[in-house]
Parts: C-alpha cells; sequence; structure tokens
C-alpha cells in the first residue's frame, strides 16, 4: 500500500510475484498446520481406543483367572489371597475407567467374595478411583475399605453403614445421598 501511495506501482508489479509466492506459502503451511492437528487427534483417538481393548482385556482375564479359582470345586487355601492379588492389581491396572471398575465390584458381590463373613478377602489399599459405585445395594455396606483409594468415585446413594473407611482417600467423590 505504501508503495502506491508513493506513486511506484513499477515495484509492486515487479515484486507481484514474490508477494502472490508469500501468501501461497503462508496458505500451505497453514494446510499443514490443519493436518498435524488432525493427525494429532486422530493419534489421540487411536491411543484411546487402545487402552480402551488393553482395559477389556485385562477385565476379561481377570474374570476367567478368579471365576476359575472360584468354579474348580473346594476353595484352595490360599484361594482369598490369590483373588484379593488379582482384584487389586486389576483395578489398579483400569486406573480411570469407571465402567469396567464397577463390573469388578459387581462380581465381587455375585461371587460373595465381598461377603462380610469371609476374613481372607477385603478391598484395603485397593483403587477404586473414578468408579461408578452409585447406588449399588448394599455392596459396600459392612466393608473393610481402609485406605482404599476412592478419588472422584461416585459413591452417591451407597449404603456405607459399617462400612471402614479408615484412611481412605475421598478427594473430589461424590457423598450424595448416602443410604
Amino acid at each position: 500500500m505504501a508503495l502506491l501511495r508513493s506513486g511506484d506501482a513499477k515495484a509492486v508489479s515487479d515484486n507481484a510475484p514474490l508477494v502472490a509466492a508469500v501468501i501461497a506459502l503462508g496458505g500451505v503451511l497453514t494446510a499443514q498446520m490443519v493436518s498435524i492437528a488432525l493427525d494429532d487427534r486422530r493419534t489421540q483417538e487411536s491411543r484411546d481406543l487402545e487402552v480402551q481393548r488393553a482395559h477389556e482385556a485385562a477385565l476379561q482375564k481377570y474374570l476367567e483367572q478368579v471365576g476359575k479359582l472360584l468354579t474348580q470345586g473346594p476353595e484352595p487355601p490360599n484361594f482369598g489371597t490369590v483373588a484379593r492379588a488379582q482384584t487389586l492389581a486389576v483395578l489398579k491396572g483400569l486406573r480411570g475407567d469407571s465402567d469396567r471398575k464397577r463390573v469388578v465390584m459387581l462380581f465381587l458381590s455375585e461371587s460373595n467374595l465381598l461377603d462380610k463373613h469371609r476374613t481372607d478377602f477385603n478391598l484395603r489399599l485397593a483403587d477404586l478411583s473414578d468408579a461408578d459405585l452409585g447406588g449399588l445395594d448394599g455392596i459396600l455396606c459392612c466393608k473393610n475399605l481402609s485406605e482404599t483409594h476412592l478419588e472422584r468415585a461416585d459413591l452417591s446413594e451407597t449404603d456405607l453403614r459399617n462400612t471402614d473407611l479408615r484412611r481412605a482417600y475421598l478427594t473430589g467423590a461424590n457423598l450424595k445421598r448416602l443410604v
């Protein structure tokens, strides 16, 4: 613009190819940046899908192993210890996966591993952070959850009467409408 006002139109026309090249280069760079951003998003989606598949595989393996221990006849003497170790490991591996942690809890309840009379199995030190445990009828009532990680867990409408929560990590947990 300054060149046009100064009356040097020839300088503008002489540099027109250079100006066009700079504008074209800007368009190419913009297109590359958009492409990189899309690739990053696709890569993140791919990683997220891999994590979901790994979580599903870990959950399936856990259910098969503990299920096999439960159905093989008389319980081995160290069954509770083995089942507890596998449970703690799978819950730790399911970090951030609230739905699959809920499945583990339902499995433990339905297989009577969380029965209050069992002395060889408890959830002490378990990683139930981010778990969706809301509204689980009686599953956590009277259980040993001391030192359990329940950060950001949904415990709404859950019966926690007589549940041992000493030194449990409850930061950000949803404790609304506890029964």
